[in-house]
């Protein structure tokens, strides 16, 4: 079940992140500025998600949680694939909100999925195996990307029937698109919708999941932020790492996103992995709020690598660090997952999932991204712009995410010894 919705994971992030394979061509043929490549990859893609992921966060609690994600992954997929047509900012703009949109039916059906499969002494490790999916499927978006935006920028594009032909960053999109309603029609053949348990009440009433989260609210803030400035880290890092590469580097585009896709690949999944065993770990030797402990460490340390990254003056120092720091915010994903379904009682799990889903997406695709484009465009000047502007956001988002872990260690404590003797 967890490599099932891992599958899905991997569909939706690869979808997500293939803009920034294309960006420098995007950018080129459609005029835009940086904040406009910053809009599309990061507010254009949440506003939806944002405003959809609470009515499917209660879908999650009383509906069929197969159906809700396979024909989310289908219209999702569809939308992807409507990338392909867009020929001006608005355009684009649409497709991405679409994309959003379908891809909120993911995350708080699949969280349910994992609570009810898995015991809660391996619950972290369930999620490392379902957030696992981000990193495979950022590493599928950059080097299959990469690789089938070479294929057509080398062959001359995509000429498909009646419709014309489509330039090589368009021919991604389509692909890709086909890709997503293939795994569509695996997931929904393979998953098999587990009973829930009893007591489970039906309708549209939100009241008692946000009375859940506002009487236990710093417990969650104390994941919910942190996780939401690593994310923002991340996002960041995903959204502009090819074009540093060509800006500060020189290389192309497929290389850039080969590089990346490879370094991911190898880094991404041992962060999930070690990041969810840590956790159980920290559980079992008797340590209070190990969520919010890991958070911590992650956002002490994953800034020092950024900014080695960003001023590395040869491309393999710089991979190293943009590794290092990688796997070191990989392994925050089944924190801030586990850590959400902690403290969360059953009835509550879609509702608390689409919360935590708002303030991580809000925080980490919504600002990641477009921090950069409008730092790098208003504050930095020369050909380092970009690079400065990841260091200096990266800080502040580090400093932003650290007192909430801190201080609310010990209310998550409570609120997770609380949930257990219900």
């Amino acid at each position: 079940m967890a490599g099932l919705l891992s599958l899905a994971q991997i569909v939706s992030v690869m979808d997500r992140y293939l803009l920034s394979v294309v960006l420098e061509s995007v950018k080129r043929d459609l005029t835009l500025t940086d904040t406009q490549l910053g809009l599309l990859q990061g507010p254009s893609f949440v506003l939806l998600f944002t405003l959809a992921s609470l009515p499917f966060g209660r879908l999650a609690d009383f509906v069929n949680r197969r159906m809700i994600i396979g024909f989310g992954l289908i219209f999702w997929s569809v939308a992807t694939a409507s990338c392909a047509l867009a020929g001006t900012f608005t355009e684009l703009m649409l497709a991405r909100l679409a994309v959003g949109l379908g891809e909120a039916a993911l995350m708080p059906a699949a969280m349910s999925l994992i609570v009810a499969y898995f015991s809660s002494d391996k619950l972290n490790r369930g999620m490392a195996v379902y957030s696992m999916g981000s990193s495979l499927g950022r590493a599928a978006g950059f080097v299959g990307g990469g690789a089938v935006f070479a294929y057509f920028a080398a062959s001359g594009g995509l000429r498909l029937f009646s419709l014309g032909l489509f330039t090589a960053w368009h021919a991604v999109f389509l692909v890709a698109g086909g890709v997503g309603i293939l795994a569509a029609l695996v997931f929904l053949l393979s998953v098999r919708e587990p009973p829930r348990p009893s007591g489970v009440i039906s309708g549209w009433d939100f009241r008692g999941g946000f009375r859940h989260f506002w009487d236990h609210r710093r417990a969650y803030l104390a994941v919910f932020v942190p996780f939401g400035m690593v994310n923002a880290m991340t996002q960041q890092l995903a959204a502009w790492t090819v074009s540093f590469y060509q800006r500060q580097h020189g290389l192309t585009a497929a290389a850039a996103a080969a590089l990346i896709g490879t370094t991911g690949l190898l880094c991404g999944p041992a962060g999930h992995l070690s990041g969810g065993w840590l956790t159980d770990r920290l559980g079992l030797r008797g340590v209070r709020g190990a969520q919010p402990v890991v958070l911590s460490a992650i956002l002490l340390t994953a800034p020092f690598f950024v900014v080695v990254f960003a001023r590395a003056p040869s491309v393999s120092l710089a991979a190293v660090s943009f590794g290092m720091a990688y796997f070191l915010m990989s392994a925050a994903g089944p924190v801030g997952y586990g850590g959400s379904q902690a403290p969360t009682p059953n009835e509550h799990r879609g509702i608390i999932s689409a919360i935590f889903l708002m303030f991580f997406m809000v925080l980490g695709a919504g600002l990641g991204p477009l921090a950069a484009g409008v730092v790098g465009d208003h504050v930095f000047q020369g050909k380092a712009k970009l690079g400065s502007a990841i260091i200096s956001t990266t800080l502040v988002f580090a400093l932003i995410g650290l007192p909430f872990a801190l201080s609310g260690r010990g209310a998550f404590d409570r609120a997770v010894i609380n949930k257990r003797w219900r």
